[in-house]
């Protein structure tokens, strides 16, 4: 008979044991996802500004083309390169938005970070060649064009590309930070 109560209340201590470790880890997963939803929200954010960017960039670098004298050839494939680097924020977004990303299943919603992350980095290999041959074009369009002294305009043009650079850099870092660590959640909670 003793042992039929152990038993019995063991089996009580086991199902209030089980209701606490099952709201544990509906607490968990709710921390998780309030995380997951500010990293995702920083990262929105970061594209949305990047489009606005470069909407508003198209028509005050065509009046920055026609103060300086550059040819209306330079401000359009400039306008085509604004609106590829939209296009394409615009899709790597895409990933990341929609309701079932947070109410989702989390293997699916690391598998849409996972894309997005890989688009993110494969623009390198589109970006950088497209900036390079457009500073060239642009070096092209200022020196013959500008009249001064020389020295100055590639000094400036040197310093612009360098800020540029240091903060574009800055700016892909933590975009990549966050994207490591939304994963890094992900998979700590699926393990």
């Amino acid at each position: 008979m003793e042992n039929i109560q152990e038993l019995e209340e063991m089996r009580s201590l086991l199902s209030v044991l089980n209701r606490k470790i099952e709201k544990e880890t509906i607490i968990n997963d709710r921390l998780m996802r309030r995380s997951m939803r500010t990293g995702l929200s920083f990262l929105r954010q970061k594209y949305l500004f990047i489009v606005v960017l470069c909407i508003i960039m198209i028509p005050n670098y065509f009046f920055l083309c026609r103060s300086m004298g550059l040819s209306m050839v330079f401000w359009m494939a400039t306008t085509g390169l604004f609106l590829t680097t939209a296009a394409y924020t615009l899709y790597v977004n895409s990933y990341l938005n929609g309701s079932d990303i947070m109410n989702g299943n989390l293997l699916d919603v690391r598998r849409k970070v996972a894309k997005s992350m890989k688009l993110e980095h494969d623009w390198l290999r589109i970006g950088i060649p497209m900036v390079a041959v457009w500073m060239v074009w642009y070096c092209y369009e200022i020196f013959s064009t500008q009249e001064g002294d020389r020295a100055v305009l590639l000094f400036s043009i040197s310093v612009g590309f360098a800020v540029g650079l240091c903060f574009g850099l800055r700016f892909r870092r933590r975009l990549l930070d966050t994207y490591r660590d939304i994963l890094a959640q992900i998979d700590e909670v699926a393990a």
